[in-house]
């Protein structure tokens, strides 16, 4: 899961130092596909901000999967300990942030038996599906708005 949450942020990185750069046909087609504002002029700069975004929503969907496993009342999750808990609990947030569903028990999430962790789940993997310029204004200039505005996100939620 780990290797799947830093290829996922890798593949953004990648993807903007390439196409980002001006002068290039690279750029022309990144321009034509993408979407008009970037998150930063430069591409360092954008990388931090990506990473800050990652981490924090990883940390927080850490915390809520902790939680709702914790609170679960399914025989599986009250046979956890605190680090068995915490440790499932990261893998599945770094694995549905990342919108990868790998899993670390052989029943993926069917394995807790609990409506709550499917409930904590789904925002998560809906999170990790909105693209990064959305939610970067979404929390810049609080403007909730931009989750349906962009026509990509709109589509997202309405499904």
């Amino acid at each position: 899961s780990f290797i799947q949450w830093v290829g996922g942020v890798g593949v953004i990185v990648l993807t903007v130092s390439i196409l980002s750069r001006p002068g290039s046909g690279s750029y022309a087609l990144y321009q034509s596909e993408a979407r008009e504002e970037k998150i930063h002029p430069s591409v360092v700069s954008t990388v931090r901000t990506v990473w800050k975004l990652v981490v924090g929503y990883t940390l927080l969907a850490f915390a809520t999967l902790f939680a709702a496993v914790r609170a679960s009342e399914s025989a599986y999750a009250e046979s956890l300990s605190v680090g068995e808990t915490a440790w499932q609990a990261l893998n599945h947030a770094m694995t549905g942030l990342t919108t990868g569903g790998f899993s670390v028990t052989d029943n993926s999430i069917a394995t807790y038996n609990s409506a709550l962790v499917e409930a904590a789940l789904l925002p998560i993997m809906v999170l990790g599906a909105i693209a990064f310029p959305v939610l970067y204004v979404v929390l810049r200039d609080r403007r909730v708005r931009e989750l349906v505005d962009d026509l990509q996100t709109r589509w997202l939620l309405l499904l």
